[in-house]
């Protein structure tokens, strides 16, 4: 998936470890750290009864033991994804971690990817 290492490879350059939500298998999560999921991957448009081009959505979660970042990393993560080409569906919303020590932000993205 093209669009997945590509989205990965932009997030990692803010810092932090990136996570397919729900992989993390270690004993201790990081003290800040974002994930991401594939919502959707619809076909765009067609050429000659083939897809030409698709739309993916993905999730990108922000998650920090320091609730103050809440409020500045999103920010730069959209900003970065902005610049690679990822259109942000608003500016996102508090979600909730399984762990009470940490807070957590999520923005969800369109990726328009053309069919080679």
């Amino acid at each position: 998936m093209a669009v997945v290492d590509f989205l990965v490879d932009n997030l990692l350059t803010l810092g932090y470890p990136v996570f397919l939500q729900g992989t993390f298998s270690g004993d201790v999560y990081p003290d800040s750290f974002i994930t991401y999921m594939v919502n959707s991957s619809d076909d765009r448009a067609h050429y000659d009864d083939e897809p030409d081009s698709f739309d993916w959505g993905v999730s990108v979660l922000f998650y920090s033991k320091n609730p103050e970042l809440l409020f500045s990393v999103p920010d730069l993560i959209r900003a970065k994804l902005k610049i690679a080409g990822f259109i942000p569906q608003g500016k996102g919303y508090n979600i909730f971690s399984d762990d009470p020590n940490y807070a957590g932000w999520t923005t969800d993205y369109l990726f328009m990817e053309k069919n080679k």
